[in-house]
């Protein structure tokens, strides 16, 4: 069965975020969630200096599924696909919403191409299937809002 993504706009502002990795593909992410929320803990066993610089609450330990407690989204950013199983499994049983980068089959949501500019947020998303296809439509999205503007 093929998945169906409802798009929609979540309110984070109050909302506990926990990213789980701390590399490139982490500060990515957090650059994108620190447009719309300051509420992120980065949980890893290594977490690099830009990361470590974003202003998140950062916590250097290994992952255990306690982890999950009081967070209201996950997002799995690591490169290890046997933990990226391990943490999906973790947040189904607890009930948690999960984003596994570069893994639709095991994410609840995926997170769509973001452009914000002041009130004006646009999101594109190909499911999950061509990212960069999708990157590259909210680009050009973007420069004609930008003009528009």
């Amino acid at each position: 069965m093929t998945s169906s993504y409802l798009p929609i706009m979540l309110d984070i502002t109050n909302r506990r975020l926990l990213l789980i990795g701390g590399g490139r593909v982490a500060f990515q992410k957090i650059q994108t969630l620190q447009k719309f929320t300051n509420q992120i803990t980065v949980l890893a066993a290594q977490i690099s200096p830009p990361v470590r610089a974003s202003g998140c609450c950062c916590v250097e330990k290994h992952y255990e599924a306690a982890d999950l407690t009081g967070y209201d989204l996950i997002y799995a950013c690591t490169a290890d696909r046997e933990l990226y199983r391990c943490i999906a499994a973790d947040a189904t049983v607890v009930h948690k919403l999960i984003n596994v980068v570069d893994d639709r089959e095991l994410s609840d949501f995926i997170s769509p191409a973001v452009y914000k500019r002041a009130e004006m947020i646009v999101a594109v998303s190909s499911s999950g299937t061509a990212v960069r296809k999708a990157v590259a439509w909210r680009d050009k999205i973007a420069g004609w809002l930008s003009d528009e503007l």
